[in-house]
């Protein structure tokens, strides 16, 4: 991610990946339960569309990390998508 101006990311153990938009004042975290990589990244590029806090350009640059191939026998035979939205915190 170090190729999207303005977007600052730390990778931390067992499936943690956080990012920070430089002058939006936005923080991300996120944390995989079961500690995986494969699924941490999708769902921050899909936490940081959904908070309209990338802007068109930076989304090019991280289409292909948000929406990793899946390999079968060395192809690619899908993709791995995060398609989950966000809420309103209650209170």
């Amino acid at each position: 991610m170090d190729e999207v101006p303005g977007l600052v990311c730390k990778v931390g153990a067992e499936g943690l990946h956080c990012a920070a938009v430089l002058g939006a004042g936005v923080g991300v975290a996120v944390k995989v339960a079961d500690g995986s990589d494969r699924a941490a990244v999708p769902a921050l590029v899909r936490t940081l569309e959904l908070l309209k806090v990338i802007d068109d350009e930076q989304r090019v640059h991280l289409a292909s990390l948000g929406r990793p191939a899946v390999l079968g026998g060395g192809r690619p035979v899908g993709e791995l998508v995060a398609g989950f939205r966000l809420r309103r915190p209650r209170g």
